[in-house]
């Protein structure tokens, strides 16, 4: 998996916490809840972060042939 599987999986885990909350009168509030919690646990900024520079890495180098 790697950080970026663990990332992924993560997030998979928090949306389907969110999409098990029971519509009711607060359950807007519990949805926000579960997402504020998932920030402090992780923090998106820092996901972003990870994946920008994990294509960086990945990209191609060009290499030109010295004549």
């Amino acid at each position: 998996l790697g950080l970026g599987g663990a990332i992924v999986h993560f997030e998979s885990l928090i949306q389907a916490a969110a999409d098990s909350i029971p519509e009711g009168p607060s359950a807007a509030a519990m949805r926000a809840l579960v997402w504020q919690e998932s920030e402090r646990l992780v923090p998106r900024a820092a996901c972003s972060q990870y994946r920008e520079q994990a294509q960086s890495a990945a990209a191609p180098t060009r290499q030109t042939a010295a004549a």
